[in-house]
C-alpha cells in the first residue's frame, strides 16, 4: 500500500526516539503505528536526488520534486527552464512503483495479469479532478501520468460492476465444487501412505492445491459475504459532512479491501490529499499570524527550532500530520482485518 502526502513532516517528531534495529520506541507522529511495529522498517538519511536536475542544476520547488519522484526513485524530467511548476518539472523519471510491481507480477505469470486487473490507483481528495494537474505521483514507463480515479462509485463500478465468475456464482455451485474437492483431498489422503517419497511429494501438492481453490470457493460464496460486496456500494452523492475528503476517505479504503479479499487485483496505490481542516482544528488566521492555508503553515514551520517556536501554528501543524498518521493507521487495520482468497 502506496501511501503519497506531499506536506513533508515535522522530522524531530518522526521515525524512533529510543532503542535499537528491532526494539525501537516510535517519536510522536508514528505512535498510532505501535501494534505494527514488527512490520515496520524505518529509513533515515535517504539522500533525496530528486533535486538534482540535468547538466547539473538544483530544482527549487520541493512539491514537485517530490510528486515527480516519490515513487519514481529516480530524477526528475524537466528543463529548469520552463519553471517551476511546468509540467515537466512535475514528472519523474520512469515508471511509479505501482506500474512497475504489476509489471513484474505480469512477468511471473507468462506475461499477463494474475487477477482481472492490473494495478488500481484512487485518490482521497476535497476538490479537483481525477488527473488534476497537480499531485500526479504515478506515471508509466514512458513517463506519461497515470491518473487516479476520485469518484468511489466509479471505481466501484469498475470492479464490481462487470460479469466477473466469483461475483455471480451461485451458493449451490459453491456447493458441488467443494464436494468434489472434499472427495479429491480424501483420496489423496488414502493413497498418500501408499506410495514411494516423490510421488507423496507431488500428491500433497495436490493437496495443497486443492485446498488453495476451497479457500478461493469460501471467498466466493454467498454465505461468506467477503467476496459479495454489493451491499457495501458507495453512495453516488458526498452524504458524509464535509463533502468529498470524508466521503473518499470512507469508500476507498473498504473497496480497496474488497478488491484484495476477491483477488480481483494486487497492487492499489491509495493517494490522500490533505485532510480537512476541521479535522485538525481549523487554520484560524487570528491564531496564526494571518495564515489562512495549510501550504503557508507547512512552510512558517521553522524545522530547526523544533518545539522553540510559534505554539498555536506548532500545534496545528501536529494536528495536521497526526490526523494523516491516524488515517493511514486505520487503512491498515482494514487491512489486517480482511482474509484473503487463500485464507
Amino acid at each position: 500500500m502506496l501511501i503519497y502526502t506531499h506536506q513533508g513532516t515535522l522530522p524531530w517528531l518522526w521515525g524512533k526516539t529510543a532503542g535499537g534495529k528491532t526494539d525501537f520506541q516510535l517519536n510522536y507522529l508514528l505512535s498510532p503505528f505501535e501494534a505494527y511495529k514488527k512490520d515496520m522498517v524505518l529509513l533515515d538519511g535517504v539522500h533525496f536526488r530528486a533535486l538534482d536536475l540535468p547538466a547539473g542544476k538544483k530544482g527549487a520547488d520541493g512539491h514537485a520534486s517530490t510528486q515527480a519522484c516519490s515513487l519514481t526513485a529516480n530524477k526528475q524530467l524537466n528543463d529548469p527552464a520552463k519553471g517551476a511548476f511546468s509540467d515537466s518539472q512535475s514528472r519523474g523519471t520512469g515508471p511509479s512503483f505501482e506500474y512497475w510491481l504489476s509489471r513484474q507480477l505480469e512477468l511471473k505469470n507468462g506475461g499477463k495479469s494474475p487477477t482481472p486487473f492490473t494495478e488500481r490507483r484512487v485518490r482521497v481528495m476535497e476538490r479537483g479532478s481525477d488527473n488534476a494537474g497537480w499531485g500526479r505521483p504515478f506515471q508509466d514507463d514512458q513517463n506519461v501520468w497515470l491518473p487516479a480515479v476520485i469518484d468511489p462509485l466509479k471505481e466501484f463500478t469498475t470492479l464490481f460492476g462487470g460479469a466477473a465468475p466469483r461475483m455471480t456464482v451461485d451458493g449451490k455451485t459453491v456447493g458441488r465444487k467443494k464436494s468434489a474437492l472434499d472427495f479429491a483431498s480424501t483420496e489423496f489422503g488414502k493413497v498418500g501412505d501408499l506410495v514411494g517419497k516423490a510421488e507423496k511429494q507431488r500428491l500433497d501438492r495436490h493437496a495443497q492445491i486443492v485446498r488453495e481453490m476451497e479457500l478461493s470457493l469460501d471467498a466466493q460464496s454467498p454465505m461468506g459475504g467477503a467476496c459479495a460486496p454489493s451491499a457495501m456500494a458507495p453512495p453516488a452523492a458526498y452524504t458524509e459532512s464535509g463533502g468529498r475528503w470524508l466521503h473518499t476517505a470512507k469508500h476507498f479504503p473498504k473497496i480497496i479491501q474488497a478488491a484484495f479479499t476477491c483477488d480481483l487485483t494486487r497492487v492499489a496505490a491509495l493517494q490522500v490529499e490533505c485532510p480537512l481542516e476541521s479535522l485538525y482544528g481549523g487554520l484560524d488566521p487570528t491564531k496564526l499570524g494571518g495564515i489562512n492555508g495549510l501550504h503557508d503553515l507547512v512552510h512558517a514551520i521553522n524545522i530547526g527550532a523544533g518545539e522553540n517556536q510559534d505554539k498555536n501554528r506548532l500545534a496545528t501543524a501536529k494536528g495536521y500530520f497526526m490526523e494523516v498518521s491516524k488515517f493511514v493507521k486505520s487503512v491498515l487495520d482494514g487491512l489486517a482485518e480482511t482474509k484473503d482468497v487463500d485464507g
